[in-house]
């Protein structure tokens, strides 16, 4: 087991690294850190360069399939509700939301 704070310099680095990424793609490859760190049996973490060289190997998808992140942005602007919000979609009459949250027992 390896225990690591960032230093607040590479913490900004990480960041820039990572723009465009998703929540799992930053764990995927937070995973395969733990997992070479594991199979090579190393108890110390790896240096500042050879961390953001794990991240610089990923690609996010939002620059791989731009195209279809836009599709997808676009479908749930109109068939999706934002995560967070205090309303719902109700589906009769069209566009119509509520107030409160809905539980459907099934």
């Amino acid at each position: 087991m390896c225990n690591f704070d960032a230093p607040p310099d590479l913490e900004g680095r990480l960041v820039q690294a990572t723009d465009s990424f998703s929540g799992a793609e930053i764990r995927a490859v937070v995973d395969e850190i733990g997992l070479t760190m594991y199979a090579d049996d190393r108890h110390a973490m790896y240096d500042d360069a050879t961390l953001l060289q794990f991240f610089s190997n990923t690609i996010p998808f939002a620059h791989s399939n731009a195209e279809d992140l836009d599709e997808i942005r676009a479908w749930g602007r109109t068939r999706a509700v934002p995560a967070g919000t205090e309303q719902l979609y109700d589906a009769t009459p069209r566009g119509t939301t509520v107030p409160g949250r809905r539980i459907v027992m099934t």
